[in-house]
């Protein structure tokens, strides 16, 4: 199967949001409460005081949130316009081996070094690695059997890599 996949700035992100979500949003939330709850011990030294409470609870969620919001979007900038992320990137999935070609850019991946495959709401992602993925945006399948089809045989390698000493 051949894919003619164009990545854009915004898929990128997409992922990059996709891996955050799924791997150290957790760790954040665990940082932002222990942080909080070091603030309100360090504020209730002199008694508790129920709207420095509130106030210090609301100011940390936000400072969390819009530091989270502008790392995730200063992410989209990572990626040169003229490298191997961005632009017009042919995948070929067969049964042996993925191949890869670019304009300035080839290789060829064997279905070993795919360790999961996810799926988010405009993307497929094929994990090589814990933050490394070959992107395959759902739009670029013709119609749904083609999408089934990949699918079917990308779940089909990865469960025979399971079963493969």
């Amino acid at each position: 199967m051949k894919l003619t996949v164009q990545i854009t700035r915004q898929e990128y992100y997409e992922f990059t949001k996709y891996h955050f979500y799924h791997t150290q949003f957790k760790k954040n939330v665990i940082s932002m409460v222990i942080m909080v709850a070091v603030l309100e011990i360090v504020l209730s030294l002199n008694g508790f005081n129920l709207f420095a409470t509130i106030i210090s609870v609301i100011g940390a969620g936000l400072f969390y949130y819009f530091a989270i919001s502008r790392i995730l979007k200063r992410a989209k900038n990572v990626p040169d316009n003229d490298g191997a992320i961005l632009g017009e990137n042919v995948y070929t999935f067969n049964e042996e081996q993925i191949l890869f070609n670019s304009q300035n850019s080839e290789a060829v991946h064997r279905w070993q070094v795919i360790k999961s495959f996810k799926g988010a709401a405009k993307a497929y992602y094929l994990f090589m690695d814990s933050n490394m993925a070959i992107v395959i945006p759902k739009r670029v399948f013709s119609n749904p059997e083609e999408e089934t089809e990949f699918k079917a045989l990308v779940q089909r390698k990865l469960l025979s890599n399971l079963q493969t000493p």
